[in-house]
């Protein structure tokens, strides 16, 4: 999915692990969509491997 060339604000969801409910807080990452902590963790990895291969 392309990236966005601006960055919409929406919401990344977080579970609160003592009661487990959600918590919904605005984001304005360049994933650009609605998603958890969990694929902004993958998109993060993945952005810093892309830089580490394009420093080589």
């Amino acid at each position: 999915m392309p990236r966005p060339r601006f960055v919409l604000p929406h919401v990344e969801t977080f579970v609160d692990p003592k009661t487990g409910e959600a918590i919904m807080l605005r984001c304005e990452c360049p994933i650009g969509r609605d998603h958890d902590y969990a694929e902004w963790c993958r998109a993060r990895d993945r952005r810093r491997a892309l830089a580490r291969s394009r420093a080589r």
